[in-house]
């Protein structure tokens, strides 16, 4: 999950939103990674249609309006390489949490 402006990860404490550089260091550092077969951006729009789908009809305001996060989607040709890709990522700036 990347960085937003209210966070109460570690990482982003005090910082605000991931930066469009930052995101793009991150999609970089994702692509230079091998045993990546696809990578997806989750925009917070599309992350809160999710969970409202997710978890029902009747809090959709709730969704609408909770925090959050902007995110990449990696999905590996062989599960294994999971720890490459967060090897990749964490620590890099606009990063909060790799999960």
């Amino acid at each position: 999950m990347l960085c937003q402006d209210v966070d109460g990860s570690e990482a982003c404490e005090g910082r605000g939103a991931a930066t469009r550089a930052e995101k793009d260091a991150v999609m970089a550092a994702l692509r230079a990674v091998d045993g990546i077969e696809k990578i997806y951006f989750e925009d917070v729009a599309h992350a809160r249609q999710v969970m409202s789908h997710a978890w029902g009809h009747g809090r959709d305001e709730e969704f609408r309006t909770a925090p959050r996060s902007e995110s990449f989607h990696v999905k590996l040709v062989d599960p294994a390489r999971k720890q490459a890709v967060a090897d990749a990522v964490e620590g890099l700036p606009g990063v909060g949490a790799v999960q």
